[in-house]
């Protein structure tokens, strides 16, 4: 994809979370710098932040550099996220399905069901605020807490589900391999991979970036394919459960 229409995909992306009025600055990972003085960037970035020529190149991962205050009131999308980055929900407990989402060092969320709630969890992502994503039918639902208006609803289809955004953008998730694993695509190509454990007790969810996008964009996704993943690992789990039990009860 070039250049031009990678910025323009960005910018649409980002274009979810904006209220009226508010704007938008679209720049790569590792471009937020503040090159004064015993700033983490000082030598390595221009007046404007940007990296000069020779500098070694940044990733958002592990050089979060801080923006300036007028760019950060002007730029609700915050950073992005690049091909490579690595982002994972674990379970902090073996009773409860309650889930942290990080990059790394970087905590971006969480993800929980309430006890005994298959079809309804809440959630938290960095600069989406809280969302509830829930299964009603053959839909699945995210949408913010209390807000009418989804952020994105997934439809089952033939071969996987086709996710849909309040912006009228399309995402397909489906099924790449044998166990558990799946993709996010557009029609540019992947936009993330997702592999689900089940392990003793507790289970995770490792989502590969493939493109760069909005880190907003990535988090909204990431919880939507979090809910989607370990949901799929429950219900083996329940089936497994009960298969057990009808085969010790006829025993």
């Amino acid at each position: 994809m070039s250049e031009e229409r990678q910025l323009q995909k960005m910018t649409e992306w980002a274009s979810l979370f904006l209220a009226p009025g508010e704007t938008i600055r679209v720049a790569t990972p590792g471009t937020f710098c503040d090159s004064a003085a015993g700033s983490p960037c000082a030598g390595c970035c221009d007046r404007d932040g940007r990296r000069r020529r020779g500098s070694p190149a940044h990733r958002l991962s592990d050089h979060p550099c801080p923006m300036r205050e007028e760019e950060a009131m002007n730029n609700p999308a915050g950073g992005t996220a690049g091909p490579g980055q690595v982002i994972t929900l674990a379970r902090r407990s073996a009773w409860r399905r309650d889930y942290e989402m990080r990059a790394g060092e970087r905590a971006l969320g969480w993800l929980r069901w309430r006890p005994g709630r298959r079809c309804f969890a809440q959630a938290e992502g960095r600069g989406i605020g809280p969302i509830e994503v829930a299964t009603r039918r053959r839909r699945v639902v995210a949408a913010r807490a209390g807000d009418a208006e989804p952020l994105a609803t997934a439809d089952r289809e033939r071969g996987g589900l086709i996710i849909h955004t309040v912006e009228g953008h399309v995402v397909r998730w489906e099924k790449t391999a044998r166990g558990n694993h799946w993709a996010m695509r557009d029609q540019d190509g992947t936009l993330l991979v997702i592999a689900a454990f089940q392990r003793l007790l507790r289970s995770s969810v490792q989502i590969s970036v493939q493109r760069t996008m909005p880190e907003q964009t990535v988090v909204l996704l990431c919880l939507i394919g979090g809910y989607l993943a370990l949901s799929e690992l429950q219900h083996k789990a329940d089936l497994a459960a009960a298969t057990a039990a009808a085969a010790a009860s006829s025993g």
